[in-house]
């Protein structure tokens, strides 16, 4: 019985809804389509802003880092300072001599940093998006 009630109740105030609709000109379907966006883009907002969507990229490497590399370092030393391996991009030699050169990067916002190991230790280094 109650739901039934209930289904009267929706399709009267259906119904009410339609007759405003159909009465309203073109100016006040206007505003009310104006009022409808505006509230779908609060909620549309507010949702990305709660799941941190307006947040900048966070650099993941430093400048302060980049400069703790020091020339001598061995590879596990720079992974150290950086907090992870970074990837072989270039590598020639042989058991007496060899130069590795190995980038360590992130995308958003972009950053490289580049290293060139001379058996073993670093002999040179680069940077890239880490600022000064």
């Amino acid at each position: 019985m109650e739901a039934k009630e209930n289904v009267k109740n929706v399709t009267i105030e259906k119904k009410w809804y339609q007759k405003k609709l159909r009465e309203m000109d073109g100016s006040d379907k206007a505003k009310l389509a104006a009022v409808w966006i505006v509230c779908i883009s609060i909620v549309v907002i507010c949702m990305v802003w709660a799941c941190g969507g307006f947040s900048s990229p966070k650099p993941k490497y430093t400048y302060g880092q980049y400069n703790q590399i020091q020339i001598g370092m061995t590879y596990m030393q720079v992974v150290n300072v950086l907090g992870e391996n970074g990837e072989q991009t270039s590598y020639t030699g042989d058991a007496s001599y060899n130069l590795a050169m190995y980038t360590w990067t992130h995308v958003s916002p972009y950053q490289s940093i580049v290293v060139l190991f001379e058996n073993g230790r670093v002999s040179s280094k680069s940077q890239l998006g880490l600022g000064k």
